[in-house]
């Protein structure tokens, strides 16, 4: 059932693609962004909020997040990390 719906929202919205994991599907815009972009955008916002070096090298020296995932999609983010 849930199949039949998403997939006739990517019948009705052709700019948009499914990503399946676990126990999840994941429908996206097809852009190149994922949770590991996410993630080194929201690290990059907080260094430079709280006055820390926010350089892609430097950031990874001044802050540490905590990613907590189980599933394929999650992948991006840890490499990231």
């Amino acid at each position: 059932a849930v199949d039949a719906v998403v997939n006739g929202l990517l019948e009705e919205q052709p700019l948009l693609t499914r990503t399946a994991g676990i126990h999840v599907i994941e429908v996206r815009p097809q852009i190149h962004w994922h949770k590991g972009k996410a993630m080194g955008w929201l690290i990059k916002c907080m260094c430079e909020m709280l006055g820390l070096p926010s350089g892609a090298d430097s950031r990874k020296a001044t802050a540490m997040p905590i990613f907590i995932g189980d599933d394929v999609s999650d992948e991006d983010a840890f490499a990231e990390l």
